[in-house]
């Protein structure tokens, strides 16, 4: 296992859903040998129903969004990047990627990365 790297996950899903996925496992195994992880939470890809599942998630992403970055645990830091729904009209999905960009690149500044080791999945 490598060790003392910067880390950055960009994850199909979100920190806390409460089911402990592969992504969730990677950044807590690599945060043990001492691997700073930077967790990039998902920007939602479907669009919200009005169930009360849905709209819990929506109030956490905006209260993460608000926050900006955070510490989780011991070399997790989490971020929620801002996203702006309808997502299916090609100048918000533009706008949207930007705005990824962004906050992934403003976080890489505030924890002084260097060199760091990118996971997509």
């Amino acid at each position: 296992m490598i060790g003392d790297r910067d880390i950055i996950i960009v994850s199909s899903d979100d920190w806390g859903i409460g089911l402990k996925t592969s992504k969730y496992h990677l950044a807590t195994k690599m945060a043990l040998f001492n691997n700073r992880v930077l967790f990039v939470e998902s920007t939602g890809l479907r669009s919200p129903k009005l169930s009360r599942f849905d709209l819990r998630r929506i109030t956490g992403k905006f209260k993460g969004m608000m926050s900006k970055l955070r510490w989780v645990q011991p070399n997790i830091f989490l971020l929620t990047p801002p996203a702006i729904p309808l997502h299916r009209f090609r100048p918000i999905r533009a706008l949207n990627s930007i705005l990824l960009t962004l906050s992934i690149k403003s976080a890489i500044s505030e924890l002084r990365f260097r060199s760091p080791i990118l996971f997509i999945f």
